[in-house]
Parts: C-alpha cells; sequence; structure tokens
C-alpha cells in the first residue's frame, strides 16, 4: 500500500511541476517581450540590423542618377580603295590609201615636202595626191551612172540646166504662188501703216494696189498722222486707234499681216515690191499652218520630195523587228529611201 501511495505522490508531484513550467513561459521566462537573442526568430547568420538613418542613406543612393561610363565605339579600319587606272582605247589608224587616211596624210606629206624637199619627199606626196585625184575620178563616174540610171536622185528632173527648162520651171512656180495667194485673200489681209508725208509710203501704195489686183488680197490703211496720202491713194484711211503702240510700229512704211479674228504677223519694214510680197506672204502663212506643205510645194521651182516627205524613219517602231531598219546597211537604206520617195 505504500509504494502506491509513494507512486501517486509522485505523479501528482510531477503534475504541478508542469503546470508551473507552462505559467512561467507565459509570464515571462520564455516570454516574446524578452529581447534576448532567443525570442527574436531566425535572424540567419548575418543577424546585424541597419539604424534608420542608415536605411534612408541607402535609399537616397538608389534614387541617386548612376553616372554611366562612357564606352568609345573603336572605329573600323578603313577600307583602302584601290581605283584602277581607266583605260583609254587606242584609236585605230584607218587602213592605208582609204580616204579617210588620205584626208590624214596628205597635209603631213606636203608639208613634209615643202620643210625638206627632196625627191623622195616630193614623190610620196605626189602619189598620194594622186591617188586622192584617181579615188575622186572613180567615184565620179560611178555617180554618173547611177544617176543616169535612178531619175529620182537625178537634179537635172528637178532644175533643168537649159535656159527654156528654168524658164517654163519659173512660170510655173509663179502660177503656183498666185494660186495660193488667191486661197489664202478669203482668209488674210495686209495692214499698212503710212503718215501722209512719207516718201516711201507714197512709193509703196501703188504696189499694193496692183498687188490686191493680182492676188485678191485686200489692204487696210492705217494713217498715224490722221491724213491722207496725197496723189489719191487711198483715201478711205482708218486713223490709227492704238494699234501701231501695240505692235511697235516704229517705221513707215510697215506692212502686218492680218488673220481674223486678232492674228498680226509682220511682214516688213519698208518698202516691199510684189515678188518679195508674195515669197513673204507665203512663207508666213506656211508658218502659221494656214497653208499645207503641198500648196507650198507648188510655189518652189525646185520642187521638194523628198526631205519633205511625211514618213519619218524615226516614227519607225524600233521593237518591231519587221520595221527595223539598220540605216548603216547600204541596201536596206537605198530601198527605204525609194519607197519613201515613191510615196510621194
Amino acid at each position: 500500500m505504500k509504494v502506491v501511495s509513494q507512486i501517486i505522490l509522485l505523479s501528482k508531484l510531477a503534475l504541478s511541476l508542469s503546470v508551473n513550467e507552462r505559467s512561467d513561459l507565459s509570464n515571462g521566462f520564455y516570454s516574446r517581450n524578452d529581447n534576448g537573442f532567443h525570442t527574436k526568430g531566425d535572424d540567419g547568420w548575418f543577424f546585424y540590423n541597419e539604424t534608420e538613418e542608415e536605411k534612408k542613406k541607402k535609399a537616397l543612393l538608389k534614387k541617386a542618377p548612376v553616372a554611366k561610363k562612357e564606352v568609345k565605339k573603336e572605329k573600323p579600319p578603313e577600307k583602302k580603295i584601290v581605283k584602277t587606272p581607266i583605260q583609254t582605247p587606242t584609236p585605230t589608224s584607218p587602213a592605208p590609201l582609204s580616204s579617210k587616211w588620205i584626208k590624214q596624210k596628205l597635209k603631213m606629206y606636203k608639208q613634209r615636202a615643202i620643210d625638206n624637199p627632196t625627191k623622195e619627199n616630193v614623190l610620196a606626196y605626189l602619189y598620194v595626191q594622186k591617188a586622192a585625184m584617181d579615188k575622186a575620178q572613180k567615184f565620179s563616174e560611178v555617180m554618173q551612172q547611177v544617176v543616169y540610171t535612178n531619175p529620182d536622185v537625178d537634179e537635172l528632173q528637178r532644175s533643168p540646166g537649159s535656159q527654156g527648162y528654168s524658164t517654163m520651171m519659173r512660170d510655173e512656180a509663179n502660177k503656183g504662188k498666185d494660186e495660193v495667194l488667191r486661197k489664202l485673200s478669203n482668209e488674210v489681209g495686209i495692214v499698212f501703216f503710212f503718215t501722209s508725208t512719207c516718201s516711201y509710203c507714197l512709193k509703196q501704195a501703188p504696189v499694193l494696189k496692183m498687188f490686191t489686183k493680182l492676188t485678191g488680197i485686200n489692204v487696210m490703211p492705217i494713217s498715224l498722222d490722221g491724213k491722207a496720202l496725197p496723189g489719191g491713194f487711198y483715201p478711205k484711211f482708218k486713223n490709227d486707234s492704238g494699234l501701231s503702240k501695240q505692235l511697235t510700229v516704229k517705221v513707215t512704211p510697215t506692212l502686218y499681216l492680218y488673220k481674223k479674228p486678232n492674228i498680226f504677223a509682220p511682214l516688213s519694214r519698208g518698202i516691199a515690191s510684189i515678188t518679195s510680197l508674195k515669197d513673204r506672204i507665203i512663207k508666213v502663212a506656211h508658218a502659221k499652218n494656214w497653208i499645207t506643205d503641198q500648196d507650198l510645194n507648188k510655189t518652189k521651182e525646185i520642187k521638194v520630195d523628198l526631205i519633205q516627205a511625211k514618213t519619218n524613219p524615226t516614227k519607225m517602231n524600233p521593237t518591231n523587228t519587221k520595221n527595223k531598219i539598220n540605216f548603216n546597211d547600204t541596201k536596206q537604206l537605198v530601198n527605204y529611201m525609194k519607197k519613201l520617195h515613191r510615196s510621194q
């Protein structure tokens, strides 16, 4: 019984001790308010705590901009450009005794013979000169044969050398001029600026009267001083109302070609003959596109048919191999010119 009672006593004692330890832990010995190292939790190996001033300094350092170090970029090594010299092609010398060769050498051989007139130098010059004359003679003979067998290129067909033929062609040209001028008479007129005291105007007036009878082109006389010409020429004149200033008329007589509604083209300053007036009016009218190329050709003694051709080689389509012409090829050039001439 004693043993059991002792055991019970010891167990009560142990129980009371455990209760006291728990109360100590809650009341102070193991309190969280204790500043001992065992109450501060896991601070790690380096458990130094910064002060508030140190924390502020550290924050300011973080905000302050950090100067970046400039890193100098190394320039890549410059590439050396090796300039290759431009090789100019050496001109090829012309073939000996060709026309180009003779043109280059004849003067040289002549100067050499004059400066040093040895037998060899003079003979060399004469031989080169003979070669040139022989070539010219051969060319002349062949050209004559070609002209006789190809009327298209015979200039005598356009301008005969005989006096009678020349007179006939001149008469035909004059008829063509009168025909063209009659055609123009319905569209154009001549403005005649004069003064009553101008002696040249007095000589120009009867020429203009005759010109009107021949061509039908009327004359509009304008007096710069408001007075009529003596001799009864153009009594129904008009006073100048500023047209002379507009056309910068400075001398008298001055003639202008006029076409409605308000087109003026200068004809002459000073006296103009009937022949001169015909030619001037026709050329001005052609330049203004008032007459056609065919009309112009009627007024010429020598008819221009090939150069004035409408078909222009530059208008041919160069991309079309059928129409493309190599003008360096003799046969192609001749065939083209023949077709061009016969199309007129």
